[in-house]
């Protein structure tokens, strides 16, 4: 293969240009930065780093331009999430101090909120509606759709049950309060108790408890999906990726929406992002928080019953997913094999619920959809 950068360079190029449409991840900006200096230091020319900015389906382009010099120093970069211009003076050698990329709370949530406006804009939506359910992760979908297309633009559904505990309700009120947005309380009882009453019989009155889960799960799916149609909101989708992976959620129900926000970013990830927004003031209650995750579609229910704690988690899914290791290594770092045998296993057999999710928006190296293609008919593993 020839080196296109040598060819160029022989030819007496004085300077170079890469236009680029890279989609963004974590730490790619610093990568580039880092590569295009080895590139000007080994060819001694001056370099335009021209980046696409926007947002296409799932996939974020940060814009970043950057500038170097010859001899591979930072001459200006240009700003991220949104179009700008520089004048580049390619004799300078003086380079600025500004940082390549900032930290990873801060990088990723504005990633997703620029995701989240560019697919309304170009989709000629105009207002969100979220499923509010005091939980962590739909109280940061929450607050990114406010980022995104203004709190005047966001409308929420509270959707208690009979399993739903008090804080639940509360702790959504001051979240609604807190961004100054609409919402709406509709109790999913009755709807499920009566589709319960009906459905029972067929099933000679024996329903397991996953089918009554589910079936709440997908009761506050038509709520949500019925004020979209009606009023013209598109619904997020609020699971993060960690669920997604596990298949801890419901197809039809928690899943439908017309964007996945968090569906790449794993549940300890969505803490520390919360804890960001809330750096300078409480914004997200602390009480959502602090408290337990929980699906609450059964009494006492929280995640911890199905699943490990989420550090564990996505310790096993960082490995499995993004640094493609499989069981021998995992287990090395891990030592409960029949964990991640578990975990392993939840992956694979549950690649048919996100092969019917919503598109979600990728920051990370290895999302779902584009990222990692699998079958949902497989059988590598037992």
């Amino acid at each position: 293969h020839t080196d296109p950068v040598k060819e160029l360079v022989d030819k007496g190029a004085s300077i170079l240009l890469n236009i680029s449409a890279s989609p963004y991840s974590y730490g790619k900006r610093k990568e580039r930065k880092e590569m295009l200096s080895i590139l000007c230091k080994e060819d001694k020319l001056p370099l335009a780093y021209v980046c696409s900015v926007g947002a296409h389906t799932d996939l974020v382009f940060d814009g970043a331009s950057m500038c170097l010099s010859k001899t591979g120093r930072l001459i200006a970069i240009g700003k991220a999430y949104e179009e700008d211009f520089i004048i580049f003076d390619t004799k300078s050698d003086e380079e600025i101090k500004d940082e390549t990329e900032g930290t990873f709370e801060e990088e990723v949530l504005n990633a997703l909120i620029f995701g989240v406006k560019e697919y309304c804009t170009k989709l000629n939506f105009k207002k969100l509606v979220v499923g509010l359910s005091g939980g962590m992760d739909s109280a940061l979908v929450t607050y990114i759709a406010v980022q995104a297309l203004g709190k005047q633009n966001v409308h929420v559904i509270m959707m208690p049950s009979e399993y739903s505990s008090e804080g639940s309700v509360t702790d959504s009120e001051k979240i609604i309060k807190k961004l100054g947005i609409s919402s709406d309380n509709v109790s999913i009882q009755p709807v499920v108790d009566k589709t319960l009453e009906t459905i029972s019989s067929s099933f000679n009155n024996d329903l397991n408890n996953i089918t009554k889960e589910n079936l709440q799960a997908r009761v506050r799916g038509i709520y949500l999906m019925a004020f979209s149609n009606n009023e013209n909101y598109l619904r997020l989708a609020t699971g993060n990726k960690s669920e997604m992976s596990v298949g801890y959620c419901t197809l039809y129900g928690d899943m439908c929406g017309g964007l996945a926000v968090l569906a790449d970013i794993y549940k300890t990830d969505v803490y520390r992002i919360a804890n960001y927004i809330n750096r300078n003031e409480e914004i997200i209650p602390q009480a959502i928080v602090d408290k337990a995750p929980s699906a609450e579609l059964s009494p006492n229910q929280t995640d911890q019953d199905f699943l490990p704690p989420y550090e564990l988690l996505d310790k096993i899914l960082k490995m499995y997913l993004e640094e493609n290791k499989e069981y021998n290594e995992i287990t090395e770092v891990i030592g409960d094999k029949k964990l991640v045998e578990k975990i392993l296993r939840l992956v694979d057999i549950n690649e048919f619920k996100r092969k019917q999710a919503a598109p979600a928006l990728k920051v990370s190296r290895k999302a779902f959809g584009y990222g990692r293609r699998f079958p949902i008919v497989q059988k590598w593993r037992n």
